[in-house]
């Protein structure tokens, strides 16, 4: 393993060695070197899916706004936000999260 003192931090840990100390914008980690890139990429999906339906909505694209909310209510993360958002396009939402 590469220099690792981090074991015991109070951050992200890694998903390939045991350091625990990774504020969620490296992208390698300083421990064992795996390339966190992809996984901080998708990490961003939820929010960059929410603010394609927000944008989608403005110009009047309200079916691709309604896609984009149906993905992005797929993720924990953004899961509220974007059902009050369907709702407030008045969506027919197959889903049955959405009829919360």
């Amino acid at each position: 393993m590469a220099g690792g003192s981090g074991t015991a931090g109070t951050g992200e840990r890694c998903p390939v060695c045991p350091f625990g100390g990774l504020d969620g914008t490296e992208t390698t980690c300083p421990s064992c070197g795996t390339d966190l890139s992809v996984l901080r990429r998708v990490q961003g999906l939820p929010v960059a899916i929410l603010e394609d339906a927000v944008g989608l909505a403005r110009a009047g694209n309200v079916e691709g706004a309604r896609t984009a909310l149906h993905a992005a209510a797929a993720f924990t993360r953004t899961r509220g936000q974007a059902l009050a958002l369907l709702r407030g396009i008045g969506s027919g939402c197959p889903n049955p999260a959405c009829r919360l």
